[in-house]
């Protein structure tokens, strides 16, 4: 019966056609007159050009109404395709026309006019909608496949996986390419189900668990299950970003009428998308309605029984896959009405659909009502994240691939072990490896967070610890909202304040509440754990369970380098580059390693320590892993530095020098107080001794000096601060080679080296009997007219005895040092004052004054000051 109504409609479009052409064609031949008129009078070329155009134009307009398709003429026999009745009206004109004519007095076109001009127009407009293509590939059985088969690779023995099926997976943007929790065996069930003829299946797990991959596998099943001889027609359909339900329902009718299409005519329910929507929709444009009213008379349910039978007629089924309507938060988007529609279709035999979800979607998608059988899926579990993070760090770990110079533990993998956390299971929610688990709990999830990481380590590779580099990115990608919180609150997490703040405890206590309260209001109705999210925030911050956890806890001390909690370190994780002026740590690993090799002034090493002082910090942080149980070698960078300090800057080397601080701070902490230290520093003091008495005083001030700071012995200091003394002696035996020896740029070098000021530990040898005999030097220099003699010799003669109240001169230094030459010493340093640095002349003058009152006999202020103490 089904059969006879589709030949019935074939039969009459047939006859409709026909009729109509024997109409129409006689008359728009000779109307209008004034057109035919003009058109007459044209050249041939353009008449010929001009009605092709048109004929080209009528039957792009055919195949547009039509929709032909070289596939429906598989089924023609039962059911006739509207477009092939149509066709064979037209030859059946053609004939007529060419034989008879339809009007005796009319105009008879010829076999070459129709064969031109129709034939001609068909061959064009079938080329452009790839009909002619089509018809190739089927009539050469080579038809590409529209949905190829999916090459699933299994990525469940972790362990044993070779890299090559790894690193794509990494990469991959095609989520149906991979298996990773034994999904297949998802898609295998839910494609013998629909097959079988179950309406309604639902597939339920949070994002990204791989339910697209599993309806993009049972699409490629139901493909291969064809060659039974029944037929699957797949409506891939996703409900993101449509405002409204109507518009999404008539979007997966439309797609539906074409994808049975490409298969069997469907003329006369074109109009079901339409009707539907007129059916089940409020409001829209009047015009619409109109028209929908006019032209679809049908039931809408009465055309879904059309569309039933016509896939009956071929055994075939339509197959809805709706995924997304859970994440569809449009306000007028109604989640129930696309339900209704998806509840009506199962009324159908040849109707199935699959409803993809989340978990938290069952509050408003009832499953067990609508579908009648549920798949839900399985989640990571941490032997699965674990043993990818643990291939994706061997990986990236290795220099083989990524040439480096690591600077973390290689062992500390153990971290991500899934059994490390079990002898903490009775004091911790979450263990490191759970915590990753639980925030990375889907394929899609941790495939972003380890992909992430491995792209971005090309670029790291050796710039950043990649535990930490890997936290951030799981953070990322399995807790958005913690991460957010990281970026604003970084600045206090990444260290514990200290213990006695100077703004006081009750501010301190108001700081951490707010901090706290920030981080209650971001994990409020999170789909993730916070519990988990903060385990790793402490692994990376151990600060963080200062802020966040207990205020007893400062957090346990960070081990290794390269850590998030310095500024450059979490700069680079959240931002996965370096700045293009930052200095590369492995740039200073790889200088540190060429020196060992091969030390000396010239090489990269010693050049950078004293010319970029960003990249002595950056080596100061990260030499002492390789410079560990290294003494002599430190001291050997020492000496090094220090002797290009010597040769390139002369006497104005000192300690603030470049890469002076730096590398002593740097010795200060892991060179031991041992004999040898002594020889090592008086051979610098001597070096120093020749070229800058500046630098001597750095010498011994930071290396020297014993107590806290110093690389001596206790009983090393008295010796080698007496060395220091006579090797002055020995190198300044005049003004000459005094003036030559003094710093330009500082005018308290005598006053440093005689009386030691700054240290804390006892003074040796800084008085002025032993420094004496520099008072010749002293005044040879005044007599030349040197005015950094001059300089040195006021602040020696005031420093020890002025202060901010008053001036006055130190009349030890000055009868000692000048002895009878006193007076000659302070006329040359008034009529020099004028010569002097702007900032000494204050004190200069005063004492030039105060010597002169001591020199007459007078009494100076702190004289006075002893009378009045001792009446």
């Amino acid at each position: 019966m089904k059969t006879k109504t589709h030949w019935h409609h074939a039969i009459l479009i047939f006859a409709l056609t026909v009729l109509a052409a024997g109409i129409l064609l006689p008359l728009i031949r000779v109307q209008p007159k004034a057109l035919h008129e003009y058109f007459n009078g044209l050249n041939n070329w353009v008449r010929i050009i001009a009605t092709f155009s048109l004929s080209v134009t009528f039957t792009g307009v055919l195949f547009k109404l039509l929709s032909p398709q070289i596939g429906h003429l598989e089924h023609c026999r039962t059911y006739p395709p509207a477009w092939l009745a149509a066709l064979l009206a037209w030859i059946v004109v053609a004939v007529v026309d060419i034989f008879g004519g339809f009007d005796a007095d009319g105009y008879r076109a010829t076999v070459w006019e129709w064969l031109g001009y129709g034939l001609g127009s068909i061959l064009v407009v079938g080329w452009y909608s790839g009909l002619w293509a089509e018809a190739y590939h089927r009539f050469r059985k080579s038809k590409a496949k529209q949905d190829e088969s999916t090459e699933c690779v299994t990525l469940q023995d972790i362990e044993n996986a070779p890299w090559e099926e790894i690193e794509p997976w990494l990469k991959s943007d095609e989520p149906a390419r991979y298996d990773f929790l034994g999904n297949q065996s998802v898609a295998h069930r839910v494609s013998i189900l629909v097959s079988e003829g179950t309406r309604s299946v639902g597939i339920v797990g949070p994002y990204g668990a791989g339910k697209t991959s599993i309806v993009s596998w049972v699409k490629d099943r139901l493909k291969r299950r064809e060659v039974d001889g029944r037929k699957y027609f797949v409506c891939h359909h996703s409900c993101w970003g449509f405002e409204t339900s109507a518009s999404a329902i008539h979007d997966m009718l439309n797609s539906a009428v074409a994808k049975v299409t490409e298969t069997i005519d469907t003329f006369q329910v074109d109009s079901l998308p339409d009707s539907y929507r007129q059916t089940f929709s409020a409001g829209g444009d009047w015009v619409e309605t109109i028209s929908n009213l006019v032209l679809n008379s049908l039931e809408p349910m009465d055309q879904f029984s059309r569309l039933s039978d016509l896939l009956g007629s071929i055994d075939g089924r339509l197959i809805f896959i709706v995924e997304d309507l859970d994440r569809n938060e449009t306000r007028n988007f109604e989640i129930q009405e696309v339900l209704a529609f998806l509840e009506r279709l199962k009324e159908h035999s040849n109707f199935s659909f699959v409803l993809t979800g989340g978990l938290s979607s069952s509050q408003r998608i009832d499953y067990a009502k609508l579908c009648d059988h549920i798949e839900f899926l399985r989640t990571i579990q941490p032997h699965h994240s674990s043993g990818l993070i643990d291939r994706v760090s061997q990986r990236c770990l290795d220099d083989t691939f990524y040439p480096h110079v690591g600077l973390s533990d290689p062992n500390r993998n153990y971290e991500w072990n899934p059994l490390s956390g079990m002898l903490m299971w009775d004091y911790e929610e979450f263990s490191l490896p759970q915590a990753v688990a639980s925030l990375l709990n889907t394929p899609r999830s941790l495939r972003h967070a380890l992909g992430r990481t491995f792209l971005a380590w090309r670029t790291l590779h050796g710039e950043i610890d990649f535990n930490h580099l890997l936290a951030v990115n799981i953070l990322r990608f399995g807790a958005p909202e913690g991460f957010q919180f990281l970026m604003r609150r970084w600045d206090r997490l990444h260290s514990p304040p200290s213990q006695q703040p100077a703004f006081g405890q009750e501010r301190l206590d108001g700081i951490r509440q707010s901090i706290l309260d920030d981080w209650n209001r971001t994990t409020e109705n999170v789909e993730w754990y916070p519990a988990a999210a903060l385990q790793v925030m402490v692994f990376i911050l151990p600060a963080t369970e200062y802020w966040l956890v207990d205020n007893s806890r400062h957090g346990h001390s960070q081990s290794g380098q390269q850590h998030v909690s310095e500024e450059r370190y979490w700069i680079r994780a959240i931002n996965e580059a370096i700045d293009g002026d930052d200095v590369r740590d492995q740039e200073v690993i790889r200088d540190i390693l060429a020196w060992l090799d091969s030390p000396g002034i010239a090489t990269e090493l010693v050049t950078k320590l004293t010319t970029l002082p960003r990249y002595a910090d950056i080596w100061e942080n990260l030499a002492g892993g390789v410079f560990a149980n290294r003494r002599n070698e430190i001291l050997l960078l020492c000496e090094q530095v220090i002797r290009r300090i010597l040769t390139e800057q002369g006497s104005l080397a000192c300690h603030d020098s470049q890469g002076f601080v730096h590398t002593w701070r740097f010795a200060n902490r892991r060179v031991s107080n041992q004999p040898e230290s002594r020889d090592w520093l008086q051979d610098r003091i001597s070096e120093a001794a020749s070229s800058s008495i500046e630098m001597v005083n750095g010498l011994w001030h930071y290396y020297g000096n014993p107590g806290q700071y110093s690389i001596l012995r206790l009983d090393d200091g008295r010796p080698v601060r007496q060395h220091l003394l006579d090797i002055v002696k020995a190198q300044v035996t005049d003004g000459e080679t005094l003036a030559a020896r003094l710093n330009t740029n500082a005018s308290a070098t005598l006053y440093q080296l005689v009386f030691d000021p700054g240290n804390d530990s006892g003074r040796i040898l800084a008085d002025v009997q032993s420094w004496c005999w520099l008072g010749d030097y002293i005044l040879d220099g005044l007599r030349q007219g040197n005015v950094l003699a001059a300089a040195n010799c006021g602040v020696l003669l005031g420093a020890r005895v002025s202060g901010r109240e008053r001036m006055t001169v130190d009349t030890e230094v000055l009868d000692q040092f000048f002895g009878e030459h006193a007076g000659e010493v302070i006329d040359i340093l008034e009529s020099m004052v004028d010569e002097l640095p702007e900032a000494d002349r204050p004190l200069v003058t005063n004492v030039v004054g105060a010597a002169r009152q001591h020199l007459a006999g007078g009494t100076l202020p702190d004289e006075q000051e002893g009378e009045a103490d001792a009446d």
